[in-house]
């Protein structure tokens, strides 16, 4: 878990990355968020923008924005897996 940023317009909601991937991020945050709402998650290993796919309580799923995730170092180096499902599941 690393403290992070979730920046949303000129809001800076303090928040806490519980997981991640090369796709997305799990994130706690301090304020409510709201599924759609393009964001930035900037953390001492990477800053990146991404898109709120789910939220429950404190916890939401970021969805990264695609090109950007690729190029990203620090996102390079984690193993490469199936990209989330979002929404529910049969």
């Amino acid at each position: 878990m690393w403290p992070a940023i979730v920046i949303r317009g000129f809001d800076r909601v303090p928040s806490t990355v519980i997981d991640i991937s090369r796709f997305g991020a799990k994130v706690k945050s301090d304020k409510p968020v709201h599924v759609g709402e393009t964001v930035t998650v900037s953390c001492q290993h990477f800053g990146i923008e991404g898109v709120i796919a789910w939220c429950k309580a404190s916890l939401a799923g970021i969805k990264f924005n695609r090109l950007e995730a690729r190029f990203n170092p620090f996102l390079a180096q984690l193993p490469l897996s199936e990209p989330p499902r979002f929404g529910r599941r049969s």
